[in-house]
């Protein structure tokens, strides 16, 4: 089953990626925020023994997804 869930989550951040993202429907905004949410979940660092596991990083590039997907939604509400 997880093999199947992952394999239904790389279609659809395919088909997002393959598609216009300018010119997304509300929903499909929703769900690709739920997807860039999910990446920032569950973070282990402390198993890392100190080491970055680049969550940091990755932080920074949610919220900046994050905004560029609001963007969109207040164009699209216009």
């Amino acid at each position: 089953m997880i093999t199947i869930a992952l394999t239904k989550a790389k279609e659809l951040i395919d088909f997002y990626l393959s598609d216009d993202i300018s010119e997304l429907e509300p929903q499909q905004i929703e769900s690709i925020r739920h997807i860039i949410l999910s990446l920032n979940c569950g973070c282990g660092c402390d198993d890392y023994n100190g080491f970055s596991c680049g969550c940091g990083n990755r932080s920074v590039i949610v919220g900046e997804a994050l905004k560029e997907l609001e963007a969109l939604k207040q164009e699209g509400t216009k």
